[in-house]
């Protein structure tokens, strides 16, 4: 079969049609291009050029050649530098796992630094749960997942994305709801409040049990997506302390406060990645995510 470097060769003389000439091109002598070419010529069993000791001219079969060859070449060409692109994590693909509520408002921010660093990767979206991202990117079906806490596996490395306080969802017909300042933890006793399953979103019940500590409350429903619980406060059946993120869902029927005495960032959200995994998108996509203040409130 014939070379790249044949083709190119040809190429060159089909160009300049003077062995000299398109030997000093190619920066070879004019013996190793006349066997280049005679190589070539036997790989395709018929004649390129019509050769006289005043002339070299393209036979028939040779000036149609020497498109295809061009074409052959450029495809070639075209191939290596996709292929290196990707080697460089420049394109390719990079998988991704979200939960709605827990990436929302940073998921525009992620992929335009992705943007910024690799415009030519393809960033592919899984919606998942916490749990279900954690299998995925542990069987590398998955590249990268944003999960709130980190399970402790020495496969997995992570990197705080972003910290957040909790907040206090309050039906907007409720009497707290009309206040604007900062609820004290102490208002909420006696209310009735809207709490996370403690198998399905465990992270949150401990999170919400821990503020609520000191006060008593009387329990209501066991939620385990934010979303849905505040559909439930808005029908004004609770209560509920939500990550500030969710103030970015619109849901009408609901007055947002802050809790005075836990004001700190103490919800995070985390990406994770396999320690092994040897995509070369995750280069630049770690490198996205490093821009993003994993100190910044939201």
């Amino acid at each position: 079969m014939f070379t790249f470097d044949q083709l190119r060769s040809f190429i060159v003389l089909a160009d300049e049609l003077h062995f000299s000439r398109a030997a000093e091109h190619l920066n070879m002598t004019q013996p190793p291009l006349s066997r280049q070419i005679q190589k070539l010529e036997g790989e395709l069993g018929f004649s390129l050029f019509d050769r006289s000791k005043k002339s070299v001219r393209l036979t028939a079969a040779g000036a149609a050649f020497r498109d295809e060859a061009a074409k052959i070449l450029s495809i070639a060409e075209a191939s290596r530098n996709t292929a290196r692109r990707i080697a460089d994590g420049e394109a390719g693909e990079i998988k991704i796992g979200i939960t709605a509520t827990g990436i929302m408002g940073l998921l525009g921010d992620i992929l335009a630094n992705i943007d910024a660093v690799a415009p030519e990767l393809r960033v592919d979206i899984h919606e998942m749960v916490s749990r279900d991202q954690i299998a995925a990117v542990l069987r590398g079906s998955v590249d990268i997942g944003f999960v709130r806490e980190t399970p402790p596996s020495p496969d997995l490395v992570s990197t705080l994305v972003r910290r957040e306080a909790l907040v206090a969802a309050i039906g907007s017909k409720h009497p707290l709801a009309v206040t604007t300042r900062p609820l004290s933890v102490e208002e909420l006793s006696g209310e009735k409040i809207l709490t996370y399953s403690p198998h399905e979103a465990r992270y949150f019940r401990s999170l919400v049990d821990t503020v609520l500590a000191t006060v008593n409350t009387v329990p209501s429903q066991e939620i385990t997506q934010v979303h849905s619980m505040l559909s439930l406060v808005a029908a004004n059946k609770g209560i509920a302390l939500v990550p500030a993120s969710a103030t970015r869902l619109g849901m009408s029927g609901i007055a947002y406060r802050s809790i005075a005495e836990n004001r700190e960032p103490i919800v995070h959200l985390h990406a994770i990645w396999r320690r092994d995994n040897t995509n070369p998108a995750l280069r630049p996509t770690r490198t996205a995510l490093e821009r993003l203040s994993s100190a910044a409130l939201v």
